[in-house]
């Protein structure tokens, strides 16, 4: 059996595909489980995963999850078991540097937090956010971006902005269909008819970018970015996070992003260059608004 997006997996008492597969898992002799997403939201989705695939081998998704954190199993332990593989070990280099961009608050932004964050300072009535992503897009004079918006209502609120400024744009949502989707790839990928894709979706998508932006957060930023660059060509990418001054986004992406990227990159060794470099620009931002 041959699983892609394994991941996936985790989700089995919620989907009944993914139940269904880790059941299949139990019972077949050779399991093989693709994905580059290995570990979503913190060790436990890496360990359950090791679990499902093979349960003879390891049967306490906590029990591996606390191994894991404490150093007493590393992926290089089971190598043949955990077969990790980047462009570099195929000769190919990938180098990917990150960048804050601080935008100035707007008066009922001040301070702003909770589960209305992006909606407060990325959404409806951001006129200073939306402006810098339209002077973001413009600035980068043909090059080609991928712009991270997950809300519906805060696109709702951007993409009538995007059309003012004669920005060329597609969508591709969890809401279009396949179709849809392979003919904005197609047209972003083959042709010179649009300046961006935004996308709140972090898997199965295939683009060539120059830049990746995130207007909103996310905590699949290794896998969101890796959207942008795909195959086996030599690659350099732009990763922007815009950040508003004065409120939680930049809480928000020390405690979530960085710190999450923190934790993967202990457990997989995955590299995490953007949200690195993006925190050590945050570190050093302070005073007044440059």
């Amino acid at each position: 059996v041959i699983i892609d997006e394994a991941h996936n997996l985790n989700n089995s008492s919620g989907s009944s595909s993914a139940e269904m597969l880790s059941a299949i898992c139990n019972g077949v002799e050779y399991c093989f489980a693709l994905t580059a997403t290995p570990i979503v939201s913190d060790k436990i989705q890496l360990a359950r995963l090791a679990c499902i695939v093979d349960p003879s081998k390891y049967k306490n998704p906590k029990r591996v999850a606390n191994d894991l954190a404490t150093g007493r199993l590393t992926l290089h332990d089971d190598p043949f078991f955990f077969i990790s593989r980047s462009r570099k070990d195929f000769g190919v280099s990938v180098e990917i540097h990150g960048y804050v961009l601080f935008v100035r608050p707007q008066k009922n932004q001040l301070a702003a937090s909770g589960s209305d964050l992006f909606q407060i300072c990325k959404g409806d009535g951001a006129e200073n956010q939306v402006s810098r992503l339209v002077d973001f897009i413009k600035e980068r004079n043909g090059k080609k971006g991928l712009v991270y918006i997950n809300q519906h209502s805060i696109r709702r609120w951007v993409l009538p902005k995007l059309d003012e400024a004669g920005i060329r744009y597609a969508c591709i949502t969890g809401h279009t269909n396949a179709d849809a989707d392979k003919a904005v790839l197609m047209q972003f990928n083959n042709t010179n008819s649009l300046d961006i894709v935004i996308t709140s979706i972090t898997e199965s998508i295939d683009l060539d970018c120059d830049w990746v932006l995130f207007y909103e957060f996310t905590l699949n930023i290794a896998q969101m970015i890796g959207r942008a660059y795909r195959g086996f060509s030599n690659k350099v990418l732009d990763v922007y996070f815009m950040i508003t001054e004065g409120t939680g986004e930049m809480e928000y992406f020390i405690n979530n992003v960085y710190r999450r990227a923190e934790v993967i990159q202990s457990i997989i060794g995955k590299k995490y260059d953007a949200v690195f470099d993006a925190y050590e620009k945050c570190k050093e931002y302070g005073g007044d608004f440059d």
